[in-house]
């Protein structure tokens, strides 16, 4: 599958890709005393961003690994599509996708997140569980019904997630090299701040929850490497059908509501120190 990935990339994407793939798994690695980790938690659904930032969560966590002799667990994005089904009042709510390969600030910063993680996964244990908290931003480049252009959208916020990996079928791995996985996670999210064509105040924005699943393998004896096929999905409005600039006089985003998904290939990394 992950040849299947590079076929379809670019020049630079395509070497950017294979020197991650190869750097992560040549780090040496042997059986994990310590089933806790912790660590940097970071997330980007462009491509570039993503490299870059799992290349640092790569080094940074490694470093608590050595340190804690445990793990050092990071994830890459190697394709993402978002997803986006609006309506208002006023019809259809028209938005400018993200390129997930593109290399401009609304691709690179349109759906990252930056914090911190801590969980527990044995490396033959059926089930592990982890959790993180992180600085999430968003872009949206929106057009409503009468607009003339599209207009900027900034959201800052707070998550709080957790996670659960499941893998019953681990013992596969010392018998076939790989094994089946799931993954199942849950995100609150609490705006920070919301700029708009409307202002910057944070009552346009609504608060809840993401929920995340996953399906994939994780290949190697010692589970170093897993493949998913990803969906995130959120389960509330992006902007509040309340909201008033005028103190009840208009309420640009009545009728408002969304559907907002990513769709996905990510991959997971778990780099043992030796």
């Amino acid at each position: 599958m992950a040849k299947c990935l590079v076929k379809y990339m670019d020049g630079p994407a395509k070497r950017l890709f294979v020197s991650l793939f190869v750097g992560l798994c040549c780090i040496p690695m042997k059986a994990q005393d310590n089933p806790f980790y912790f660590g940097l938690h970071t997330k980007s659904s462009n491509f570039w961003s993503s490299e870059v930032m799992a290349v640092g969560e790569g080094l940074v966590n490694t470093l608590i690994a050595r340190a804690t002799n445990g793990a050092a667990v990071s994830y890459v994005s190697a394709y993402n599509f978002h997803y986006v089904d609006m309506s208002s009042s006023q019809g259809d709510v028209d938005f400018s996708r993200n390129n997930p390969y593109g290399m401009t600030a609304y691709d690179l910063f349109g759906d990252i997140e930056a914090g911190v993680k801590a969980g527990w996964q044995g490396e033959d244990a059926p089930i592990g569980i982890g959790g993180y908290v992180s600085y999430g931003l968003n872009q949206y480049h929106l057009r409503f019904g009468g607009d003339k252009g599209y207009g900027s959208y900034k959201f800052q916020s707070l998550r709080v997630g957790v996670d659960l990996t499941l893998q019953p079928w681990a013992w596969m791995r010392e018998d076939y090299g790989w094994c089946p996985v799931a993954e199942v996670g849950a995100t609150y999210v609490k705006p920070l701040s919301c700029k708009s064509p409307y202002g910057s105040d944070t009552d346009q924005a609504c608060s809840g929850l993401r929920s995340r699943y996953g399906i994939g393998a994780t290949i190697g004896e010692e589970g170093k490497f897993t493949i998913l096929l990803s969906l995130d999905m959120a389960h509330y409005n992006l902007l509040s059908d309340s909201y008033t600039p005028d103190r009840g006089i208009s309420r640009p985003y009545e009728g408002f509501k969304s559907k907002d998904m990513n769709i996905g290939v990510r991959l997971k990394f778990r780099l043992f120190e030796e």
